[in-house]
């Protein structure tokens, strides 16, 4: 995939700019898009790339074990919020 159209189906990695990915992305998005279909409403219906990285946190929790995601984060001033995973 070259480019996600719709902010809210793109996967952490795409918001933060990785250099590199593979195929997890594309599962992130029907993973999203399944969640979607299933209650009725985006999931991640963020108004900016950081405020889908808040909602995506808020959600699944704060990223602790992913350290390029950290980094990534890091590089474009944004700090995870420190949250647990519903459910």
């Amino acid at each position: 995939t070259q480019y996600v159209a719709t902010r809210w189906y793109r996967a952490p990695e795409i918001i933060l700019h990785a250099p590199r990915y593979g195929p997890a992305v594309d599962m992130w998005a029907v993973g999203v898009m399944a969640a979607e279909m299933f209650t009725l409403r985006p999931i991640f219906a963020g108004s900016s790339e950081l405020d889908m990285l808040f909602k995506m946190s808020t959600v699944l929790g704060t990223p602790t074990d992913w350290e390029e995601g950290q980094r990534l984060a890091a590089a474009m001033g944004y700090a995870f919020p420190n949250s647990r995973a519903v459910g």
